[in-house]
């Protein structure tokens, strides 16, 4: 029996990118016969992001959309997602489309089936200043905990266990890995494409 995978999409003002990350990642789980459920968490937006993605829970019944009234940034977003699902494995995508889910979701799942804890995301190509910084920050974690992924704030897939026994406070999104790995739980990264955000603007509370 295939495990239930459950989706998370933080979002913050992603009015030109949350329907199609929605759907993708709904048709993928369709069309690879996966039961799942897809939890977008509205973190505070300004726009149209939380219209849009309450607009299609009329057509995709696993959908369920969470706001903050307030964008509280993406630990909390995180948090209310991680408190509501009820997958076995759970994925974390951010809904700029930077990642498309129809690459990516199967990308992390061969390293959970695998038999690893948690799947770490890696960004190819990666065109970004924030990656002089993401560099440094990789850097520091690999010397001070012998964690060994290069890329820790990308996408993410862990098992239930993994989210179920490592409590998230403020901005401790970043150490999910090394404090994961801290614990006995097994990591491996995996190459994926990264995509160019082609609408609204680069923000912390949408991506890790």
């Amino acid at each position: 029996m295939s495990k239930k995978i459950s989706i998370v999409l933080p979002a913050c003002n992603e009015e030109g990118t949350i329907e199609e990350v929605i759907r993708k990642s709904s048709n993928w789980l369709s069309e690879n016969g996966y039961e799942g459920e897809i939890i977008a968490v509205n973190d505070g937006s300004i726009d149209n992001t939380g219209k849009i993605a309450k607009a299609l829970k009329s057509e995709i019944s696993i959908l369920q959309v969470y706001d903050h009234r307030k964008r509280c940034g993406l630990t909390e977003a995180l948090v209310t997602g991680f408190s509501r699902v009820t997958g076995d494995i759970i994925i974390f995508l951010p809904s700029d489309m930077q990642s498309d889910p129809a690459e990516d979701i199967p990308k992390l799942l061969s390293v959970i089936n695998d038999g690893y804890d948690i799947a770490a995301g890696c960004r190819k190509d990666r065109k970004e200043f924030k990656i002089v910084a993401s560099g440094i920050y990789n850097f520091i974690c690999k010397f001070l905990f012998g964690v060994n992924v290069q890329d820790q704030n990308w996408i993410k897939a862990f098992r239930r266990e993994v989210i179920d026994e490592i409590p998230l406070r403020a901005n401790w999104h970043r150490y999910i890995i090394p404090i994961a790995c801290h614990e006995g739980f097994t990591v491996k990264e995996i190459e994926t494409n990264w995509h160019p955000r082609q609408s609204g603007q680069d923000r912390k509370s949408t991506r890790l």
